[in-house]
């Protein structure tokens, strides 16, 4: 059963008008099996109840200020960039089917959103943020068993998508959370599992992060918050499309990298490898941010120098302003380092002892911006190895 509207408004159905249908305290229902298609858009008023059990085929924008409940499809299949208000409103489905041209075809979704079941994309972009300057980052969110299909070049969700699986654990083996992001946990139980990706949006400590040397990566980042922290490293396979590239070249190697916030610090996960692909897999030992950019970019240090099993590197030396002098350390076994930054007269400012992996091992030694111009000594241990490396502030 298709129901049709021909007349939204009190007003004349004329040729090229975009006509919106407005419920103003009334409660209007799509019953399953039915098809409500609407030439323009939808506003649903303080005080209105709207039910869409069926299917809403929206050529406008969709504005909610009341109670809608959507157990059925929205279709947003527009010719011009839609907008969807939701308010509080409840959705269990969404089909984009924008035949707009490019830069026109998105779907902006201006407020926090729950897709209970799937979210597909057939052409055009979803973009949870509004266009104009300044306008607040909203969060899409897909629960347990919610999944998003579709993406690809030019059709997929800038901003912000989270995506949560109840369980990752043995039984489980590797899950896939739809958004770019395989998590393998190793045997171990990581209990609910929630992965935020935030792309192609170009900002800086927002989309995609900064990493040793200034080096920026990706349009893409992956925030990973599981229950129950990590007793042994997991396997992290993300992918990602050439809109996201963020102007790298992954003809070349590429590193996983990982920090506790989108601006950083930035620390290496498993080894560079090469990602033409643009999907990428490394053993992870810290969850958190992930991100990738190429290894090459990043000073990774230099085969001669792994030769010896044990070396260390600073970078960037000297440094100025509130860089982080960051230690890139390459071992051949396993087993814990101890690092001191004194001063001219020995004093100990900083250290710590951190866990390290075979390979390299990046360790950030924090901000600059706390130590007066001067001469340092970063002092390094790990077993039977000693190195001291001297840091110059300017």
């Amino acid at each position: 059963m298709k129901l049709f509207l021909p007349l939204i408004l009190a007003l004349p159905a004329l040729p090229g008008f975009s006509q919106t249908l407005t419920n103003q305290g009334a409660i209007l229902t799509v019953e399953a099996g039915a098809t409500l298609y609407v030439a323009g858009g939808v506003l649903n008023q303080a005080g209105s109840t709207l039910t869409n059990a069926g299917t809403l085929h929206l050529e406008g924008d969709l504005t909610n200020a009341g109670t809608f409940t959507s157990p059925g499809l929205l279709l947003f299949a527009g010719t011009r960039t839609q907008v969807f208000r939701p308010g509080t409103a409840a959705v269990s489905a969404i089909t984009l089917r924008n035949t707009g041209a490019a830069g026109a075809n998105r779907l902006l979704v201006t407020q926090d959103l729950v897709i209970t079941s799937l979210l597909t994309l057939t052409r055009g972009l979803v973009r949870t943020q509004g266009m104009e300057t300044g306008a607040p980052l909203a969060t899409l969110s897909l629960p347990d068993g919610g999944r998003i299909v579709g993406e690809g070049p030019g059709q997929y969700v800038q901003g912000r998508l989270a995506l949560t699986r109840a369980s990752v654990s043995a039984a489980t083996g590797p899950v896939d959370f739809s958004n770019g992001l395989v998590l393998d946990s190793n045997e171990q139980n990581l209990g609910p599992v929630t992965v935020t990706r935030t792309a192609g949006l170009h900002a800086a400590g927002i989309s995609y992060g900064t990493t040793v040397g200034g080096t920026r990566g990706i349009d893409r980042l992956w925030q990973v918050a599981a229950r129950q922290p990590l007793s042994a490293p997991v396997s992290a396979t993300v992918s990602w499309i050439s809109d996201d590239d963020n102007g790298l070249d992954f003809t070349t190697s590429a590193q996983l990298w990982q920090a506790d916030q989108a601006s950083g610090p930035w620390t290496r996960q498993g080894a560079p490898a090469t990602s033409s692909a643009r999907r990428f897999t490394a053993i992870v030992t810290q969850l958190g941010v992930l991100t990738i950019s190429n290894s090459s970019t990043s000073r990774p240090l230099t085969p001669e120098s792994r030769s010896v099993g044990f070396t260390a590197q600073l970078y960037p030396n000297p440094v100025r302003g509130s860089e982080v002098p960051t230690l890139l350390v390459y071992i051949a076994d396993a087993g814990p380092l101890s690092w001191q930054l004194t001063d001219a007269l020995g004093r100990t400012l900083r250290s710590q002892t951190a866990p390290l992996l075979p390979g390299t091992n990046v360790l950030p030694l924090g901000p600059a911006n706390g130590l007066p111009p001067g001469v340092y000594l970063v002092r390094i241990q790990q077993g039977t190895h000693h190195q001291v490396i001297q840091l110059i502030r300017e």
